[in-house]
């Protein structure tokens, strides 16, 4: 309702033109965003565009079918594209022209893999099969591709990924398209790094999540001679994808650091599986991914860390799964996205031509390749709350 009265009266408004135009932009980029959530939570839903009271008769309107709302989504997101100005030259937090088209990249790609995977069902949609928006995805991811300005974070040794998740600041990095910026002295904090390193309570990995994670050679823990067991984490990770270790607290890793007074640092020895509350670390392994260490991150004051909430490389693994999904992808599509992501920590390239066959593949029936590229995405943005959205359209 918001949304929609703020479309009917902003014609009226007195202030720069050029300014009126990206308001509008930005209000058409909410109420995509919202109508999105609406299409995942109930399916069908009716299309409204105008501002309601209690007694409006469209209160009582039929849905009306998912794609075509997805459609009028993405009018709204073409529109908001054309208006918004890019990330150089937009003000810091408001939406820029890049987040709007990796918005409508990640919306194309769920409502054409759920129109592909649901096709026959009561959730599916008649006469459609996903190919449209699947591939208005591509495109869309494409198009960030095609920019020149945007690039893959790579941090120091040992810390190319991990680095990336507990800045301060985002405003120079070219990966991050969008951001959440705290402060203290405003009232706005939170207490992620406390909480993950005192356990987490409830919030455990889940040992399919561990497995999914290739050896270095390239070859799943079915099948890999170099997969050392589970006698202990350091012989799990031993010889697997370098973003595990950087996503799992492993003994010895930094808690806190830097205590004022010259306290001494807290490191991770093992996981607290016999304590109760916020401090149970509940199945053993422990989110480290999203952690900083710095002691001013762990006090009851709150922490300032910065929250990542759109990244580029979202828009390579989007590329990737919908050229799969369409047929036409070929190794140089892997190399410029699957590959190019694995770069950041070294780990060896996908070739899409000898893909290690894996017993514990979740879509079995389907191409190795997209199975792969389904565990790249899973890999690469495990935590950053996809996973469920990816289950219910797969």
């Amino acid at each position: 309702r918001q949304a929609n009265y703020f479309l009917e009266h902003c014609y009226t408004a007195t202030d720069d033109p050029e300014n009126i135009k990206v308001y509008i932009a930005e209000v058409k980029f909410f109420k995509a965003m919202l109508y999105f959530d609406k299409v995942k939570t109930f399916g069908d839903v009716p299309w409204i565009n105008k501002s309601m009271d209690t007694e409006s008769p469209e209160l009582f309107a039929p849905r009306d079918i998912r794609n075509v709302v997805v459609d009028s989504i993405i009018t709204l997101l073409d529109s908001a594209i054309a208006n918004l100005k890019l990330k150089s030259s937009a003000e810091p937090f408001r939406i820029n022209t890049e987040a709007a088209i990796l918005m409508k990249a990640r919306i194309c790609l769920y409502e054409g893999t759920w129109e592909k995977y649901h096709a026959g069902t009561p959730f599916g949609v008649s006469g459609q099969d996903g190919t449209k928006f699947i591939g208005m995805a591509a495109d869309a991811a494409d198009q960030l591709m095609q920019t020149g300005t945007l690039s893959l974070y790579k941090g120091p040794a040992e810390t190319e990924y991990w680095s990336l998740f507990n800045k301060l600041d985002y405003t120079e990095n070219a990966e991050v398209l969008l951001w959440k910026k705290y402060d203290v002295g405003l009232g706005v904090y939170h207490h992620v790094s406390s909480y993950l390193s005192s356990g987490a309570g409830d919030i455990g990995i889940d040992r399919s999540l561990i497995d999914s994670y290739l050896c270095t050679d390239g070859k799943p823990v079915s099948v890999s001679p170099d997969f050392m067991g589970y006698d202990s984490l350091e012989a799990e990770v031993m010889n697997r994808d370098p973003r595990l270790k950087q996503s799992i607290f492993m003994k010895g890793y930094d808690q806190t650091i830097n205590s004022p007074g010259g306290g001494a640092d807290i490191q991770f020895i093992k996981p607290a599986i016999d304590l109760t509350g916020q401090f149970r670390a509940t199945t053993g392994y422990c989110i480290y991914k999203g952690v900083n260490p710095e002691y001013s991150q762990h006090t009851n004051a709150g922490g300032t860390m910065g929250s990542i909430i759109l990244r580029y490389t979202e828009a390579l693994l989007i590329y990737a799964e919908a050229k799969a999904e369409l047929g036409t992808i070929t190794q140089n599509d892997i190399d410029i996205t699957v590959n190019a992501i694995r770069d950041r920590v070294g780990m060896i390239h996908l070739d899409m031509n000898n893909i290690a066959a894996d017993a514990n593949w979740d879509y079995p029936a389907l191409s190795p390749v997209i199975n792969e590229i389904r565990r790249e995405r899973r890999i690469e943005l495990a935590f950053e709350t996809m996973r469920w959205d990816d289950l219910a359209r797969w």
